[in-house]
């Protein structure tokens, strides 16, 4: 199943913002479920070398999917400032 990505740029530009935070939250559960998938295969991989990889290609998709929530919270505390302003 391919990740489907878009330009949170340009979605920030046609969506709402809580819309655009509850899509940057999709990314980061779909960037999850990634590297779940990648630590199954890494599990069942004899080959060390490529099981390595694997599972360093995981730990780029959790790292990925921590940072964009990092970026949604961010985006929802300076939505909250600027309605309270």
């Amino acid at each position: 199943m391919p990740l489907k990505t878009f330009s949170l740029f340009r979605a920030a530009q046609i969506m709402p913002e809580y819309t655009v935070i509850e899509s940057i939250i999709r990314q980061a559960e779909a960037y999850r479920l990634r590297a779940e998938e990648i630590r199954t295969t890494a599990d069942i991989t004899r080959d060390v070398q490529c099981r390595e990889t694997l599972e360093r290609l995981a730990d780029g998709y959790e790292r990925l999917a921590g940072n964009l929530e990092r970026v949604a919270e961010r985006t929802a505390r300076s939505g909250e400032s600027a309605g309270t302003a």
